[in-house]
């Protein structure tokens, strides 16, 4: 079994830093947390269907994002990476969910929740700890959006991630019903 690391940030850590957000607009919470949220073209080739919305229910799907390099939880000598630095890859797929869901929908306030979550782990052999890296992704759901939206549902599963990353996340939103009809596509 590999070594652990201390967590990159503890619950009781999240949730003084979610006090501190309270009563915040959600993209003064950006601000506060001095996140750059990423620019995203969906219409850029290698993006079709990236994002789906289904008008009738309000859900949108985004399809899943990569980030990190390497097995989590293994040697790094041979090319595996930290449980911390998994977390922060989370972190980082979050980021680019963001600015796709920025570029699908205009403006994170017509977001009513964020339903669930799949995170694939590309793990070490003997790793266990799949939910580990996927919490770096749900922090900063729960930080931008407070916990009525940003708490979700997620299943952390070990898997082949795509180009060897570290991470790859997959979400389900909901939108809000009186903002379904600004959003005229389908699928981007």
């Amino acid at each position: 079994m590999a070594a652990r690391t201390k967590p990159a940030m503890t619950p009781d850590e999240l949730t003084a830093k979610m006090k501190q957000l309270d009563g915040l607009s959600i993209n003064d919470r950006i601000r506060k947390l001095g996140i750059k949220v990423p620019k995203v073209d969906l219409s850029k080739p290698g993006r079709l269907a990236a994002v789906r919305f289904d008008a009738e229910t309000g859900f949108l799907f985004l399809s899943g994002m990569t980030a990190g390099q390497g097995k989590v939880g293994g040697n790094p000598a041979v090319g595996y990476v930290s449980l911390d630095e998994g977390f922060w890859a989370g972190w980082e797929v979050g980021l680019q969910i963001l600015g796709r869901l920025k570029a699908a929908i205009g403006d994170f306030t017509k977001v009513q929740a964020l339903l669930y979550a799949r995170v694939d782990v590309n793990t070490a052999p003997d790793e266990g700890n799949t939910p580990g890296p996927g919490m770096g992704f749900s922090y900063l759901m729960v930080l931008v959006f407070g916990s009525d939206i940003g708490f979700h549902t997620r299943t952390a599963v070990g898997a082949q991630v795509p180009g060897n990353a570290a991470i790859e996340v997959t979400t389900q939103w909901k939108i809000k019903k009186e903002a379904r009809a600004s959003l005229q596509r389908a699928w981007w």
